[in-house]
């Protein structure tokens, strides 16, 4: 047989579990045992439990696993916020310059609606955080 630039001259076949290639006579041997590894699932190892294990900090650790919570439109808000610093920036501009009295800033047009404005400081809170 001739080498035609592989490492191995040999025949070589993959494998139906992990797609990797073998030797014709190493692959029966390497299908057995790659069948046992991939057949098992392994369970993720929690480092914050472990840790906590033995201690009293176990009594008040969470059972349930938290979900994240979505992303949402962040792109939106983040344009919106930009409009509106630049906003104010052009407005505290024109009264460093004295060229004309500041004009009240243009409404922040890609907020979200579930925003709750705080009755002291005008500012705007999530209704999570607003009372």
């Amino acid at each position: 047989a001739d080498w035609n630039g592989h490492y191995s001259p040999e025949e070589k076949a993959h494998c139906t579990h992990c797609g990797r290639r073998f030797v014709l006579d190493r692959l029966a041997t390497h299908t057995e045992i790659c069948k046992r590894v991939y057949k098992r699932t392994r369970k993720v190892y929690d480092s914050a439990q472990k840790r906590a294990k033995g201690t009293d900090l176990e009594n008040y650790q969470c059972s349930h696993k938290v979900q994240p919570i979505p992303r949402g439109d962040w792109k939106r808000k983040h344009e919106s916020f930009m409009r509106m610093l630049h906003a104010a920036q052009q407005a505290e501009l024109a009264v460093y310059r004295r060229r004309k009295a500041a004009q009240p800033l243009p409404p922040a047009d890609g907020l979200p609606l579930d925003l709750r404005q705080c009755p002291h400081c005008s500012r705007r809170f999530p209704p999570t955080i607003a009372l």
